[in-house]
């Protein structure tokens, strides 16, 4: 966590905390230097060309670690014949991991995030076979991993020790079958990991779907279960929106812009919010009294008159007399 102020007894942090804490636990502050502002990037790493040694006997050709960094980046970057490609370890948050290329022989970790949070792995690209494709272990939080592709089938490896509230949105065809760790570590996955509109058949939690794990998209393979307090397994044809991450980003930083007939989108590689049009016939007010059955048409509120005209206020000529378009708040 970052520590927005503190004023006397009151800390107050710069985002809620995921989990509830109770003073009744003696909870205790600590703080740890990192390293920030710091990538890897337009970079391609080869090891030499040996078959693979086997799981947990790799002589440990591994490619870019972090550990103790915050608001960091690896961007185009190929990793060929590796034992493991990344990996993040302990005080690491705010990474951008993109433009991810696996390649070569199999190996063991592909991607793994263990002991981090709110690190963005996207538009990567798996051509070879892992133990682990996509490991998140040790009270990982709030990862996101967003339109990745594998040449395999994804192993989405939870590696015990609690990784909770993590995102997998728009990937390849996958599978939980690979999911490691040692037993004491208890269940694979912690609670409220979720699963969004992945390549059908969509798999469900091996054996930690009790804990409020979602899985939300088409071709389920399990009948839906709609619980409160476990798993959420639901079938949705066509899911909208398609990708989870980028939705509530948009939401977050783009929702001042948005109004009643237009949208706020986040572009990731640029950086900036743009208007999209909401769908055709989305109910709107066009702030004419004398209209009805207002709907969105191209971005515009446009409504009825009573003399049954179709007034657009954007295009002159047609019903009422042109003004500016009226546009409501959402």
């Amino acid at each position: 966590m970052r520590v927005r102020s503190i004023d006397g007894g009151v800390v107050t942090f710069t985002q809620p905390l995921r989990t509830d804490v109770s003073l009744a636990w003696s909870p205790e502050l600590q703080t740890h230097e990192v390293v920030e502002e710091v990538g890897v990037e337009h970079l391609r790493i080869e090891f030499i060309e040996a078959p693979y040694a086997g799981h947990l006997n790799e002589p440990g050709y591994n490619a870019i670690t972090f550990s103790a960094v915050a608001d960091s980046w690896v961007r185009d970057v190929t990793i060929v014949d590796a034992d493991s490609g990344i990996f993040t370890g302990s005080y690491v948050k705010g990474l951008t991991l993109q433009e991810i290329a696996l390649e070569g022989r199999q190996g063991h970790h592909g991607i793994a995030l263990s002991y981090s949070a709110d690190i963005l792995v996207r538009d990567f690209n798996i051509a070879n076979a892992w133990a682990h494709s996509l490991t998140v272990s040790a009270r990982a939080s709030g990862n996101v991993f967003s339109r990745g592709a594998g040449a395999e089938v994804l192993v989405l490896d939870h590696h015990g020790d609690s990784p909770f509230e993590n995102l997998f949105t728009q990937l390849s065809a996958y599978t939980f079958v690979g999911s490691g760790g040692e037993e004491c570590t208890g269940p694979h996955g912690g609670a409220r990991n979720t699963y969004w509109n992945l390549v059908a058949p969509m798999d469900v939690p091996l054996l930690w779907g009790h804990v409020q794990s979602n899985v939300v998209g088409e071709g389920l393979i399990v009948s839906n279960a709609l619980t409160e307090d476990a798993q959420w397994y639901e079938t949705v044809s066509t899911l909208e929106p398609a990708n989870l991450y980028e939705a509530q980003t948009s939401r977050r930083l783009c929702g001042d812009i948005s109004d009643a007939c237009n949208l706020g989108v986040y572009a990731p590689d640029t950086a900036s919010c743009s208007l999209a049009p909401r769908p055709r016939s989305t109910a709107c007010d066009d702030g004419d009294p004398d209209t009805d059955g207002d709907a969105c048409s191209e971005g515009v509120c446009a409504g009825t008159s009573a003399s049954g005209c179709s007034y657009d206020p954007a295009a002159p000529g047609r019903g009422s007399s042109p003004r500016k378009p009226k546009r409501s708040r959402a």
